[in-house]
């Protein structure tokens, strides 16, 4: 003890404090963020916390990257904590990112927050979140699947039309009033057709049951984005718990539906007779050799998770702003009536193998959804989801003239962020043709 006390006791208060100094800068310096790429400046540990933050609670995310790109250029980085996150501006840029390195990007990022929590809530990754032969063995399931259950058949089609024409019915309830609520019933009909895939029956459109999976979508695709501060620093869930904590209760409801669900089909499972999705997961269950691999249970019921929570939201948000549209430039509404009314007339509802003829209305529908699925990680439901809006849309545009309620109504199109990018809310009128 003495040997110590002498040691410390040559040791002046100087060079404490400059070993101090030292010491910090030495971490800061290790701690803060390196790239190559310009962005702007990333504080150590905590990298662009801020500035991440400002991102998600952007009204007008196109507006707020557009800032940046005129200040760092068309590609450049922030950083969420110690990670790098790289954004690309311009449709040229972002095909050359795609075409030349589009197998770097094709993963998901595992420290993104809303990737951890649906893996912890829901006990998997799905397709969504999986990465490698995981994510190519469950989209070639998935796509097995949707092919064996309708896309590109009849039965499908006439799911949809089944859909439709429940939609018509509930706009012709309205008598011309102000309807505030065009998502819920679009919700209605995705869901619907989803969920005759994936568990071999709908329901009808007032029934209690409906409306509790569509409020269970609302919980899951409201709230912030998954790219959030407080995955990397959970104190900082303590700021935005109600949000969190009722995107798990979401995913949580969903979890524990699909489960009854299982367990019924257990008791009346057939191999002779393969009638939905749920039937294929069973049959995959009971191959030993496909619980260890891609298709283990676990990954497959994250896989109908993400089925039915992706088929429902984003084609009904689709559907909400193709309405949208629709009344803010009635031109463009009245120039598909009339080919519509041209090519199929007012006797029969539309049907897929009229889309060939429907040129300008197609055209219209690819504008609205803005897609590029130029990566190599399209959506397995893709071919679905072209179904639904084609048949819905066009259909909707025969039976009924869409307007404003008010000529002096002024519409915004910045929309609410959350996973998917909503309307802000609006509010319209459908008179019959």
């Amino acid at each position: 003890m003495e040997i110590i006390y002498t040691f410390f006791e040559g040791i002046d208060l100087t060079t404490t404090f400059i070993f101090v100094i030292v010491f910090l800068v030495t971490i800061l310096w290790m701690t803060s963020p390196k790239s190559d790429i310009p962005g702007p400046k990333a504080w150590p540990i905590f990298g662009n916390i801020l500035l991440v933050s400002q991102f998600n609670r952007a009204t007008d995310r196109k507006k707020f990257v557009e800032k940046l790109t005129a200040k760092y250029g068309p590609i450049f980085r922030m950083f969420l904590g110690p990670y790098q996150i790289v954004l690309v501006q311009g449709h040229k840029h972002v095909l050359d990112v795609i075409r030349k390195r589009g197998h770097d990007f094709l993963d998901r990022p595992d420290f993104i927050p809303g990737i951890k929590l649906a893996r912890n809530v829901v006990g998997g990754s799905g397709i969504v979140f999986a990465n490698g032969d995981e994510w190519k063995g469950r989209r070639k399931f998935a796509l097995q699947a949707m092919r064996d259950f309708g896309v590109g058949k009849t039965s499908l089609e006439e799911k949809v039309l089944e859909e439709m024409q429940n939609i018509a019915e509930d706009l012709e309830k309205t008598k011309g009033a102000e309807i505030t609520d065009v998502k819920t019933m679009m919700l209605k009909a995705s869901c619907n057709i989803i969920h005759s895939l994936i568990f071999g029956y709908r329901y009808k459109h007032d029934n209690e049951s409906l409306h509790k999976l569509i409020k269970t979508m609302d919980e899951i695709f409201s709230g912030p984005g998954p790219l959030t501060a407080s995955g990397i620093f959970p104190i900082l869930n303590v700021l935005t718990k109600d949000s969190v904590r009722v995107r798990v209760e979401g995913f949580t409801t969903l979890k524990k539906y699909i489960d009854e669900h299982i367990s019924e089909h257990r008791e009346s499972f057939d191999p002779k007779n393969i009638r939905d999705f749920i039937d294929m997961y069973l049959e995959a269950e009971k191959d030993e050799n496909e619980r260890t691999s891609s298709l283990n249970p676990g990954g497959l019921f994250s896989t109908i998770t993400d089925l039915f929570a992706a088929g429902t939201d984003t084609i009904a948000t689709t559907l909400d702003w193709s309405l949208l549209f629709m009344i803010q430039y009635p031109d463009i509404q009245k120039r598909c009536q009339e080919e519509i009314t041209k090519v199929i007339g007012a006797g029969r509802m539309v049907r897929i193998s009229d889309r060939r003829r429907l040129l300008h209305t197609e055209a219209t529908i690819m504008e609205i959804q803005r897609l590029s699925n130029i990566g190599p990680r399209s959506c397995p439901g893709e071919s679905l989801a072209r179904t639904e809006l084609f048949l819905i849309f066009s259909n909707l545009l025969q039976r009924f003239e869409f307007s404003k309620v008010d000529s002096s109504d002024i519409l915004s199109f910045e929309g609410i962020t959350g996973i998917t990018q909503a309307p802000s809310p609006y509010r319209l009128k459908a008179d019959l043709r």
